[in-house]
């Protein structure tokens, strides 16, 4: 049996959740940022993303930790503006 179709509230709910990771993701400086997506989000093996940006893995181990820790913080933020729960 197919999924049903999403209602308005989840298209809805949706685009938020985008609009969130996006303007997190923004917040973050470019190096940050491309290591974060290429690891995080598009699981790429950091050993690729080393060869491929030709950066130590040990650099790019220590952005995407900082990375993480910033778009945590930037997602909290964002929700408070908005008064959303944290």
């Amino acid at each position: 049996m197919p999924d049903p179709a999403p209602t308005q509230d989840q298209h809805v709910a949706q685009s938020q959740a985008r609009d969130l990771v996006l303007a997190a993701l923004q917040s973050l400086d470019l190096d940050r940022r491309v290591v974060f997506i290429l690891h995080d989000i598009e699981e790429q093996p950091m050993r690729e993303i080393a060869d491929a940006l030709e950066v130590p893995a040990k650099t790019l181990y220590a952005r995407l930790a900082v990375a993480r820790k910033q778009f945590g913080a930037a997602v909290r933020r964002i929700r408070l503006q908005r008064g959303e729960r944290p």
